[in-house]
């Protein structure tokens, strides 16, 4: 009970802190791997401003709120870069595979309703990282997140 008081005292701080606001997508990369780099750095900020809404807000209300949307917003952009890059097979390296896949697991929001073909694709590169990465970081994060994807994929099937 500690561990989960503490665990969420450090959170809201974290959460609520106050951080610039990084557009969605970058306005000026060098590579790819910055760019994929940039989008999932934006992405987790975005994940920390609205936490506690998702969290403990009722399902009917958080979709309402104004930083949701704003939220929403934004993931479309970014799940429609990573689409597009992805068709164009330039996701090659395992760390690009890995910014990939999170955004894919967020889904595209409110514009971009095709989550579980988003879900499957997160799935199919989350395993690729556990099954195939020479890093054992990105290995053992693939493997935590190819077991959330598959969870999530099935409670979306049900």
């Amino acid at each position: 009970m500690r561990v989960l008081y503490f665990t969420s005292i450090f959170l809201c701080i974290f959460a609520c802190k106050s951080i610039e606001n990084l557009p969605a997508l970058a306005e000026n990369t060098s590579n790819l791997e910055e760019e994929l780099q940039y989008i999932y750095k934006s992405d987790q900020q975005d994940r920390r401003k609205v936490l506690f809404k998702v969290l403990f807000q009722a399902e009917d209300k958080y979709l309402k709120d104004p930083k949701i949307i704003t939220v929403s917003n934004r993931d479309s952009l970014r799940l429609s870069r990573v689409i597009e890059l992805d068709n164009a097979t330039l996701i090659h390296s395992d760390l690009d595979k890995y910014h990939a896949a999170f955004i894919y697991l967020h889904g595209g929001g409110i514009k971009m309703q095709d989550d579980i073909s988003y879900l499957e694709r997160s799935t199919e590169l989350f395993k690729e990282l556990m099954l195939n990465s020479s890093i054992k970081k990105l290995k053992r994060r693939g493997k935590v997140y190819y077991k959330e994807s598959l969870r999530q994929l099935e409670w979306i099937k049900k």
